[in-house]
């Protein structure tokens, strides 16, 4: 039996991206005019649509880096097409990212009686190198210590059940600043203007203290605020989901531009998983990852299938012309006869290839 080519595979995953589930969210968000709107555009060579649709199929597998990726595609030779298109910095990635979360926003509004929150909450993404540009020294608070990298600052508009991204920030450090400003606060303290164990303060901060001690506080409006202080928590289950599935940490550039690219884009998938979880609340944003993935691999066997029954099927049309056939009553006539012909000629034992483990690994 032939061995399934590695080129062949390579065409199917070519053609499936016109018909997979990505494919329909592209359209749904309509990506290509968004694209348009926010500068990211492209004079020749591949599009950028299909750029954007590479990156966001690297979600599949879990691909470490965007190389990575792009090796599980067959796609190297557009590894320098796309640096440069992430490296650009004219690009305006944030507003990409904006408008999806607004397309998303006005499809799936808060329930009546709910309100729309939104949501501000920072987090840390850690990266060193020497010539990594901006890092700085940031500190950790859940942990309790400090690390190089970025601060990034994200800025989320919760429905009620599910919160996206609509903005963020990836913060520098100045050092210079936070040494001065360390340097004059210890001077302080031994000069003893902070007194023992004490802060300073003002007259206006001592009567702010003594008009929130006499405060009361009604039931009512303290319920309310725990329960908007409640949505809360979906951010935090938003920053979780893309450090662990969407690619967080996934850009290996030591520039900056890249990092506000590729985080756009994470953010921007992020936001259509999120689109499928409102017809599958029960299901979380890995579970739709995953049926998304099996949605791409399903289409693609189907592809390849259809690819091999047209090529087989122009072979067994020449293979009847040549017994001398010229009229499709005689092929229907004969037809159980040559086809039995036709498989034993196409099984023979000089066609039967072992197949290669690089090969296997790769059509795998």
């Amino acid at each position: 039996m032939t061995n399934i080519k590695s080129s062949d595979l390579c065409q199917v995953k070519k053609d499936m991206i016109s018909f997979s589930g990505v494919n329909n969210l592209f359209l749904f968000f309509n990506i290509k005019g968004t694209l348009e709107r926010a500068r990211i555009t492209k004079s020749k060579g591949i599009q950028n649509v299909l750029i954007l649709l590479y990156l966001c199929l690297l979600h599949f597998k879990g691909r470490r880096s965007i190389t990575e990726g792009l090796q599980f595609l067959e796609k190297q030779v557009h590894k320098s097409t796309v640096h440069n298109f992430l490296n650009d910095t004219t690009y305006d990635w944030r507003k990409l990212l904006t408008h999806t979360a607004k397309v998303y926003h006005k499809r799936f509004p808060a329930d009546s009686g709910k309100p729309t929150v939104f949501i501000i909450d920072d987090t840390s993404k850690e990266k060193t190198g020497r010539f990594v540009e901006f890092i700085g020294k940031f500190r950790d608070h859940c942990n309790g210590c400090f690390y190089m990298g970025y601060q990034v600052i994200f800025g989320g508009i919760s429905n009620g059940q599910t919160c996206i991204p609509i903005d963020f920030t990836i913060k520098i450090s100045n050092p210079k600043k936070s040494k001065k400003k360390n340097k004059k606060n210890r001077k302080m303290w031994k000069q003893g203007k902070y007194g023992k164990g004490k802060y300073p303060r003002n007259s206006h901060t001592s009567k702010r203290i003594a008009e929130a001690k006499e405060t009361k506080f009604d039931l009512c409006v303290t319920i309310e605020i725990l329960e908007l202080y409640a949505y809360r928590w979906q951010i935090e289950v938003m920053i979780k989901d893309l450090k662990q599935h969407f690619g967080f940490y996934r850009s290996m550039s030591t520039k900056y531009a890249p990092q506000v690219a590729d985080l756009s884009i994470n953010c921007m998938f992020y936001v259509m998983i999120c689109t499928l979880k409102e017809h599958k609340p029960k299901k979380s944003s890995y579970q739709l990852l995953l049926d998304l993935q099996f949605e791409f691999e399903e289409y693609c066997y189907e592809m390849f299938f259809a690819y091999k029954f047209r090529t087989k099927t122009v072979e067994f049309v020449d293979f009847a012309m040549s017994k001398g056939l010229t009229y499709i009553s005689e092929l229907r006539a004969l037809m159980n006869a040559l086809l039995d012909e036709f498989l034993s000629k196409e099984f023979y034992d000089d066609k039967i290839v072992e197949v290669d483990t690089s090969q296997n690994d790769t059509v795998a």
